[in-house]
């Protein structure tokens, strides 16, 4: 079972992707491949690996996988690659977002990551350490 999607995800979205082999063939050869494919894609930009809710990561390893399996094979395979390409690389100058469940934003702008929860404080500083925790969980 792969980190950001599994058999289900794929085959609700391309059920023919079904003939190819199963759950554990499928996982096994192309999920957990096209999953380290996303964020070897996207380090550098972004920190990987990806929260479980991120469902523009989701999205992006259903189509990918979706990419590997049919593109040698279909009528349009190079189209259907570089409309994911060109998706990759929107994400990855900054000129489309990524989504979470929860609706946050998370997007690029050359070399920083903005989110919609940025400004938050952190909970752990130098003064909470000492104030809050004993000083040998300090070090």
């Amino acid at each position: 079972m792969g980190r950001y999607i599994n058999w289900d995800d794929l085959i609700s979205r391309y059920p023919k992707l079904a003939t190819k082999g199963g759950a554990g063939a499928v996982d096994s050869s192309f999920i957990q491949a096209t999953e380290y494919q996303i964020d070897g894609m996207l380090t550098g930009i972004f920190t990987v690996p990806f929260s479980d809710n991120n469902v523009t990561i989701k999205d992006l390893c259903i189509e990918l996988c979706n990419v590997r399996m049919t593109s040698d094979y279909v009528k349009n395979g190079d189209k259907i690659k570089k409309t994911f390409m060109d998706r990759i690389e929107r994400i990855r100058n900054g000129s489309e977002a990524m989504m979470t469940s929860s609706g946050d934003v998370m997007y690029s702008s050359g070399d920083i990551i903005f989110s919609t929860t940025q400004d938050r404080g952190s909970l752990f500083d130098v003064g909470t350490c000492s104030a809050n925790v004993n000083s040998y969980m300090c070090l």
